[in-house]
């Protein structure tokens, strides 16, 4: 049978590995909103030529073709002026995150690629549980709780409440 450190552990190291994940991941809204500042610097805001170009990125990026689309807006930059500076702006947030981008990849793998579940998530260990009428909490009780809490929802709160009593029987009977 596991020990409670086997499925703290665990559970670390899930958590952990999940939230890497996702921090190297930028969230297909947020992204979304960078190629509608795009689409509008370099074609007008709201104009169809914006909305029909705003289209065809937000395809290409759900397909990992981000590439593509700095390509496509690069060529086609104003040679100067207030728009240039928009889009070179636009631009470059795509080029420095473009490794965060890979939403078909993510997909692929069982990833969500947005933040929502993330959100939810918390909310629901989280917000549904210590933030409640009246409740104050150090930080070591909360931890605590949502120990147990995560191990509820999570379905793993059987082999959780097991492991101690057998790490308490085994101390016990050594003594």
């Amino acid at each position: 049978m596991a020990t409670y450190e086997d499925i703290k552990q665990g559970y670390i190291l899930a958590v952990s590995e999940l939230t890497e994940i996702y921090r190297r991941q930028n969230a297909f809204y947020h992204a979304t909103e960078h190629l509608t500042l795009l689409a509008n610097a370099l074609y007008g805001e709201g104009t169809a030529p914006a909305k029909r170009w705003f289209r065809r990125w937000r395809k290409r990026c759900l397909a990992d073709q981000i590439d593509h689309v700095i390509a496509q807006a690069q060529a086609a930059l104003p040679q100067r002026g207030q728009a240039r500076r928009l889009a070179q702006k636009q631009i470059a947030y795509l080029r420095r995150n473009r490794s965060r981008m890979l939403y078909q990849t993510f997909r692929q793998a069982g990833y969500f690629i947005g933040s929502g579940v993330v959100e939810a998530g918390c909310k629901t260990v989280v917000g549904q549980r210590l933030k409640q009428s009246g409740m104050r909490w150090s930080i070591r009780g909360a931890d605590h709780l949502l120990t147990v809490r995560a191990a509820l929802l999570s379905r793993w709160f059987d082999a959780f409440w097991q492991a101690p009593k057998s790490v308490l029987n085994v101390t016990t009977a050594a003594a």
